[in-house]
């Protein structure tokens, strides 16, 4: 892919009292000359501070009074955009256009720190101009990372000190960005980042996280048949069934037993009821017995005294005069027509009439007697027989509970075993379950690492090609020395004339295409 090429237009300084200095480039290559010391790396300086770079610029007595710096770029579809920032530094003005300076009124403020999640800074600024915004380059250990316009920068603005140190220009040094360089310069030559390197990255985290399962689930797997020692599934099941079996016999067996103490209970509580309500009525009998006993002595008392009345009553009648033995009178005394208050006779005649009455009364009342104590001699009888039948059913029912407690127990005991036993089978189960997981996770690491392998770093030859010879054209046209052919060494990153035998450092080779003498060209001048 093809992308636009930016290219400096115009960097000036300003300050307020002083005349403004401008720099002008044209389209193609640019020099820069002049005696030591006379502000030609302080250029290539000021230019990389415009782009982004965040050292501060050298003091100088020829930058006092100036505050202010601008840089007007230019792509290649005729567009111009300027940039404006403080001598001292911090975040730059940008507007669409060729303009001499920029107001903040009208101008786009833009941080001076790349941010790859933002867009108010200038490198995702520059880089969106340049179609490169989403492009990741790969870091160390596989990693990524997002492409910074300051990568960029760093390819195509080189100072003298790079162009002589026999180390590539495209490298800075520094070992641990020394990946990050290179996918960089093969970003530049190809136009291809590293994008695919995320979903490698992806795949191999995805796979180190199903190897660490793997593993866990290995130890899962050992530790679980050391625990075990790996009981035989066949001889598991088949005690199991022989268990279950046993228990549902067993459990039949109690069912069984438990309504048959359930009946013996019933008939146990119902014949206690029937023994209590017996001997509760043979004593309430005893009571009223002793009770009519009492009566009956009480009648006979009676029986007694009113036969006793009656016979005094006849006896006072045949006596000869005398004083009466009811009022006391004397015999002169007494008034045989007229009477006293007490006869005698009636007095007999009444007490022959209650001896009657209570002599029927002393019938029923032994009647009575006679029928409670039946009621009671039968009553009795209903008790204990009742009570011979609890004993039994008692002891029915006892036997049944010692029953009951030995079957339960062995039903409890074959319940833990078959329980032992679903865990043993349970565990060959979990155990062929882990082992197909294993298998499974295998199958996809195996997966991920088939697909997953890290892409090469390694530029293609086409492009390698191409390089090479806009070089040997450049330094052909420069009449470099030995310049008859340039050539790609991909092992050591050289480049080479076969005409003359010798070999030409790449850092050479870039920097004579980038930087001559030791001044400046018009950076950015070929597609990035």
């Amino acid at each position: 892919m093809t992308y636009p090429a930016l290219r400096l237009q115009r960097l000036a300084f300003f300050g307020s009292g002083r005349e403004p200095v401008e720099v002008p480039f044209r389209p193609g290559l640019n020099i820069v000359v002049g005696p030591s010391e006379t502000g030609k790396s302080f250029l290539v300086e000021a230019i990389d501070f415009m782009l982004g770079g965040g050292r501060p610029l050298r003091e100088s007595p020829e930058r006092q009074g100036y505050d202010t710096i601008v840089l007007e770029l230019a792509i290649s579809d005729g567009r111009a955009f300027t940039l404006q920032r403080s001598t001292q530094g911090g975040p730059f003005l940008f507007q669409e256009g060729a303009l001499e300076r920029l107001s903040r009124e009208t101008a786009t403020p833009l941080r001076d720190k790349h941010s790859a999640s933002r867009t108010d800074n200038l490198s995702a600024q520059l880089l969106d101009i340049l179609g490169l915004r989403e492009k990741i380059v790969r870091r160390a250990k596989g990693e990524t990372r997002p492409l910074s316009f300051r990568d960029l920068a760093f390819l195509v603005n080189v100072d003298e000190t790079r162009i002589w140190s026999v180390q590539s220009p495209v490298l800075s040094g520094q070992y641990t960005e020394s990946t990050v360089e290179k996918a960089v310069f093969k970003l530049a030559l190809t136009g291809v980042d590293d994008s695919s390197l995320v979903a490698v990255k992806a795949a191999q985290d995805e796979a180190a996280e199903l190897e660490a399962r793997r593993k866990a689930l290995l130890a899962v797997i050992a530790d679980r048949e050391t625990e075990r020692n790996l009981q035989v599934q066949t001889e598991a099941k088949s005690r199991l069934d022989t268990v279950l079996e046993r228990l549902t016999e067993l459990s039949n067996d109690v069912d069984q037993d438990e309504k048959a103490y359930a009946e013996a209970t019933r008939k146990r509580r119902r014949l206690g009821d029937i023994h209590d309500a017996a001997e509760g009525r043979v004593k309430r009998i005893a009571a009223l017995l002793e009770r009519f006993d009492l009566l009956d002595r009480h009648y006979r008392s009676d029986l007694a005294r009113l036969d006793g009345i009656a016979e005094a009553a006849g006896i006072f009648s045949a006596l000869h005069p005398a004083p009466c033995p009811f009022c006391g009178a004397a015999p002169d005394a007494q008034r045989h027509g007229e009477g006293c208050d007490v006869d005698a006779s009636g007095l007999a005649a009444a007490a022959l009439a209650e001896i009657e009455r209570i002599k029927g009364l002393r019938i029923g009342l032994l009647d009575t007697k006679r029928a409670l104590e039946d009621e009671r001699a039968s009553t009795q009888v209903r008790a204990e027989r009742a009570f011979l039948l609890f004993r039994e059913e008692d002891r029915r029912a006892s036997q049944l509970s010692i029953t009951l407690r030995d079957r339960r127990r062995g039903a409890g005991d074959l319940n833990r075993e078959a329980s032992q036993l679903r865990s043993e089978l349970f565990q060959h189960e979990l155990l062929s379950s882990l082992r197909n997981d294993v298998a499974k996770l295998e199958a996809d690491i195996a997966e991920l690492n088939k697909g997953g392998a890290e892409p090469e770093q390694a530029i293609p030859v086409a492009a390698t090609t191409a390089f090479a010879e806009a070089i040997e054209k450049t330094l052909n046209a420069w009449n470099f020395p030995d310049a008859a052919r340039v050539a790609w060494e991909s092992a050591s990153a050289l480049t080479h004339s076969e005409g003359a035998g010798k070999r030409l450092s790449l850092s050479r080779m870039v920097s004579a295409g980038l930087v001559q003498t030791k001044g400046l060209d018009a950076l950015l001048c070929s597609r990035m």
